[in-house]
């Protein structure tokens, strides 16, 4: 049976199988919305760094829990429909067009609380520079979330059933 996950529009399923938004304003407004840290990920389809950091240190002990206690926004710089948008957003607040680039942020102020560039295979040190971030947006009063899984329906249930009213009624 496949499993379908229920995420509002412009969130989708990213690293971690976690929800991310796709664009940076809706990642700001649930951070607005919730008081929360927000973390972005500047990413590309092509960049092979990107991936050996969210396939190699995003699932890292240490690393995976704080990435679950803030709200995501994992932004393609070259895709579309946001890729222009999000590179031209990375370009003007950091001054940087190279990735992976990760901040992490306050959302009511859009201050910068960390910042960390490309690849570096040290899960240790990605993980307190989330720790600066988190700790930086406590210190202004903001929350981290509690985890929460998203919502997965069976795409197959109630097939079964079927199925066995099918047979019955031969």
């Amino acid at each position: 049976a496949a499993l379908v996950a229920t995420l509002e529009e412009g969130v989708s399923l990213g690293p971690l199988s976690l929800d991310w938004h796709e664009g940076w304003e809706s990642a700001l407004e649930q951070g607005r919305k919730e008081n929360a840290v927000v973390f972005i990920d500047f990413t590309g389809i092509t960049c092979v760094n990107c991936l050996k950091m969210e396939g190699n240190i995003f699932p890292k002990e240490g690393v995976k829990d704080r990435i679950q206690q803030m709200v995501r926004a994992h932004l393609y710089v070259d895709k579309a429909p946001y890729g222009d948008g999000n590179s031209a957003f990375q370009e003007k607040h950091y001054q940087s067009a190279s990735q992976p680039y990760y901040v992490v942020m306050n959302p009511h102020t859009e201050e910068t609380l960390a910042t960390f560039g490309g690849y570096n295979p040290d899960h240790e040190l990605f993980a307190q520079f989330l720790q600066d971030g988190i700790d930086a947006g406590k210190a202004q009063g903001l929350t981290v979330l509690e985890y929460v899984p998203p919502v997965v329906a069976d795409a197959g249930a109630g097939k079964e059933e079927s199925e066995e009213a099918s047979a019955d009624s031969q």
